[in-house]
Formats: structure tokens, sequence, C-alpha cells
């Protein structure tokens, strides 16, 4: 998905992939929901698919950033 995002979208983005990447890397991928990241970070899930489409395309950003 690319979408023009401002800084502030930029930010929330990363924010969105810093936290998942850490809920991975604590508890495993498959066993981590969409669910699980964004009750961590107190949104909702319209947040997080403003900017990923699914787990997977965030996952793939992380790596790609990695």
């Amino acid at each position: 998905m690319t979408r023009r995002l401002t800084q502030r979208g930029r930010d929330r983005r990363k924010q969105l992939m810093d936290y998942a990447a850490i809920r991975f890397a604590e508890g495993g991928y498959h066993p981590t929901s969409v669910a699980d990241i964004v009750g961590g970070m107190h949104v909702g899930k319209g947040v997080f698919y403003w900017y990923f489409s699914s787990k997977e395309e965030l996952f793939l950003a992380i790596l790609r950033a990695a």
C-alpha cells in the first residue's frame, strides 16, 4: 500500500513497526495478533489498517527497514 504520509503519519507508521518488532521478538510472529499490537499501543484497528493491509505486510515492512 502506498500512501503519501505527513511527518506525523510516518512517525505513527514507524511506531507501529517498532512496537510490532518487539512483540514478534518476544512472543513470535504467529502468536502475535493485530489486536495484540493495537491493544499494546492503545489505538484502534483502523489505525493499523490505515498503514498496513495485513500483519504480513507489516512484517515485510519491518524486514525491509532492518
